[in-house]
């Protein structure tokens, strides 16, 4: 399996995480907790340089993979070429840092 860009920031991911979870515990309602987060999401068609960590979603466990089925990364590369795919990532940061791609939809145009 190949390193994604993720991967490589994961430990700074983990401190961001636990620093979101010491904040949380300053708000007694959750909305406000979510609005102070000051989240920015950006959700654009699959870019090759997002391809490593789009596979390693696809990948997961069901949860992430409603279809179950797995793909690899040159899987991921053809499909997003295909015009007959819609395909999109999702990418999540706020005040405490990015978490980069948390997201994947692929979905094929009926026709």
């Amino acid at each position: 399996m190949q390193l994604s860009g993720d991967d490589a920031a994961r430990n700074s991911m983990y401190r961001q995480n636990a620093a979101r979870s010491r904040a949380e515990l300053s708000f007694a309602d959750y909305g406000e907790y979510l609005k102070s987060l000051a989240m920015q999401a950006e959700i654009q068609s699959f870019s090759p340089m997002y391809y490593a960590r789009i596979a390693q979603l696809t990948n997961k466990s069901n949860q992430f993979n409603l279809t179950t089925r797995r793909l690899t990364q040159e899987e991921i590369k053809a499909i997003a070429q295909d015009p007959a795919y819609i395909t999109l990532y999702g990418k999540l940061a706020d005040k405490f840092g990015d978490n980069g791609v948390v997201s994947v939809v692929i979905g094929k145009i009926r026709g």
